[in-house]
């Protein structure tokens, strides 16, 4: 391989290819190449780097009035621009391109998105994804739980990256921020297969037994609420003292009604509330929007 075809830049120590050398080597007449450092005015022996700094518009223009005053060919032109291309790629400082502009960085490559359902984190009944959140994300939502209440998340009641996504997707569609107790709750579906109890429930204007799949009484509820709680603050949907309000209600039924035989009653209410008065406001809401 000839010194003209090697554009890589020599090793340390090596002995620097010269403009005389790259000619012969690109087959260039004596004649053409002389007039072409004459035009340029450099030394074809020791001027290889300073020709590889002369702006390509003038050597565009060296080669314009070659062309007149010699009539040199089409082939002959393409000859000595490829001699410069390969002197501005043997003196180019690394991370630049040939003609001594930086190279233009590659476009990164985009990160496949991880996605997950919300039937299985958030609400069995909806069917759509939604995206994992990444470690930056999980940390401005930390951020955003502080500057709200003043202190991170307490301890056992930390809402998981796949929860905290779910909802947001969730809200994102203008749906009500409906969350299944049955697979919302501490450390997600761990403990979602251990929440089947027997309640009490009205049937036609009668209390019958029935298999319920949730929080079995009102301390297994208040876990799930913390955590619903605690995500809805830190993706700011509601405020502390909102949801601090719908659970004080929920705390009223249960002082009310202390009996395990009424709990299958008011998590049933509960139930409704959430998921189908929420979704009639939400609603409501979307239409005050238009």
């Amino acid at each position: 391989m000839s010194a003209f075809d090697d554009a890589t830049l020599p090793l340390e120590g090596a002995i620097m290819p010269t403009l005389a050398g790259l000619a012969k080597d690109g087959g260039i007449p004596d004649e053409v190449a002389t007039a072409l450092w004459l035009n340029l005015d450099v030394d074809s022996l020791n001027d290889l780097e300073i020709a590889a700094a002369i702006p390509k518009n003038l050597v565009d223009e060296a080669f314009t009035e070659l062309r007149e005053e010699l009539g040199l060919s089409p082939s002959a032109v393409g000859r000595l621009t490829l001699l410069f291309t390969k002197v501005r790629a043997m003196c180019a400082p690394a991370g630049s391109s040939g003609d001594g502009q930086p190279r233009p960085k590659a476009a990164p490559k985009e990160r496949a998105v991880r996605k997950g359902n919300i039937s299985a984190v958030l609400d069995q009944g909806d069917n759509e994804q939604f995206e994992h959140l990444d470690v930056a994300k999980q940390a401005a939502l930390a951020d955003q739980f502080y500057a709200t209440t003043g202190g991170p998340f307490p301890r056992d009641k930390v809402p998981t990256p796949e929860q905290l996504g779910a909802l947001i997707a969730k809200m994102a569609k203008d749906d009500a921020p409906y969350a299944d107790f049955a697979i919302f709750c501490p450390y997600g579906r761990r403990l979602a297969r251990h929440r089947l109890f027997e309640a009490q429930v009205y049937v036609d204007g009668e209390l019958k037994s029935k298999k319920y799949v949730g929080p079995e009484d009102f301390q297994a509820w208040n876990s799930c609420w913390d955590i619903f709680a605690n995500a809805m603050i830190a993706i700011r949907a509601a405020s502390p003292a909102t949801l601090d309000a719908y659970r004080r209600g929920m705390m009223d039924l249960v002082e009310q009604y202390p009996g395990k035989e009424y709990w299958g009653v008011i998590y049933g209410a509960d139930e409704t509330i959430r998921s189908e008065v929420w979704a009639i406001i939400a609603q409501k809401l979307r239409y005050d929007k238009q």
